[in-house]
């Protein structure tokens, strides 16, 4: 509960890889063990129960009770079968039109000079483009989906080494955010990570979102021109090949109204499965964001534990026992 907005989980000291690394003691007291690089291939139901989870290698690994994190698209479609799918009534395809979210064009910026210096607060820039007279955000948003890399860009400006406490620290990092579209990259989709490094016309499109990078910190930050020391843009694909998110989805489920207001759609969102002893958790089944689908665990704990499990935790969150 304190961890995430209070006491700074968001950027822990030694990266992010430190926050899962604290976590490895506290699953290997309690019994449990972690792997790395061991690729799911299915869930094993047996009777319209989950008793574990079967590897790519072919090892199985059997639980009293299986958690899915990876969004309900990877779960339902990556890792049950059709069978065990249909015989439960989870639809492949969540009705009302609730889809996959976009993804994002993401520049990670390197700048010569402390925070202190270049006089930047510890602060987040939101940037919707604006008719200059009548103020109007839909029509630029409109041109930008038409035409993206000749249109204004919303984005979301943030220097993460700031949060970290770093404003005396002789380098500034600066994270950027555009909104994008699958298929503004999709001609690239069938090539590998190692191929899209050289392919000379994926690298030319990645310049052009450098650029575009470039020109919105340039637009709040001027202070920042000539001191850029590196950047480096990630697209959809990096997303889909890191986080495994269908077509790079960068929040999960897109984040529209019927995504929350239908009841056709939330019943197969909940936490519960018609599959015993499967759960999901994480961004799909609660809301978007690094501290709710931290919570949306939590809540997933509570409705595995029961009533007397879950106070306790409760209690534990507030330093009472």
């Amino acid at each position: 509960f304190r961890g995430m907005p209070i006491e700074g989980a968001c950027y822990p000291t030694g990266g992010p890889e430190s926050l899962a690394e604290a976590y490895i003691d506290v699953i290997n007291a309690a019994g449990g063990s972690v792997l790395t690089r061991a690729n799911v291939k299915r869930i094993i139901v047996e009777g319209q129960r989950a008793i574990g989870v079967e590897l790519s290698n072919g090892d199985q690994i059997h639980a009293k009770d299986v958690v899915s994190g990876t969004g309900y698209p990877n779960t339902v479609e990556r890792l049950l079968s059709e069978e065990d799918r249909k015989t439960a009534a989870i639809p492949a395809v969540l009705p009302g039109g609730v889809k996959t979210s976009s993804g994002f064009v993401m520049g990670n910026i390197g700048i010569k000079g402390s925070a202190d210096e270049l006089k930047l607060r510890n602060i987040n820039v939101w940037y919707h483009p604006a008719h200059p007279k009548t103020k109007d955000i839909i029509e630029p948003l409109k041109k930008f989906y038409e035409d993206p890399l000749e249109s204004d860009a919303p984005a979301m400006i943030t220097f993460p080494s700031i949060k970290e406490g770093g404003s005396s620290n002789p380098r500034t990092s600066c994270q950027i955010l555009m909104i994008a579209e699958w298929k503004w990259f999709e001609r690239f989709a069938h090539l590998s990570e190692g191929a899209r490094q050289s392919n000379k016309e994926y690298q030319s499109l990645k310049r052009k979102w450098q650029e575009k990078c470039l020109s919105v910190l340039y637009k709040f930050y001027p202070q920042t021109k000539g001191l850029v020391e590196m950047i480096d843009i990630s697209t959809p694909l990096s997303i889909e090949h890191y986080l495994r998110t269908p077509r790079g989805g960068a929040v999960g489920l897109d984040q529209t109204p019927q995504r929350y207001s239908d009841w056709s759609v939330q019943k197969h969102l909940d936490i519960s499965t018609p599959i015993r002893n499967l759960y999901m958790t994480g961004q799909d089944q609660l809301v978007c964001g690094v501290v709710l689908a931290q919570l949306c665990g939590v809540i997933t704990a509570f409705r595995m534990g029961g009533f007397i499990a879950s106070l306790r935790i409760i209690l534990q969150s507030v330093f009472l026992i």
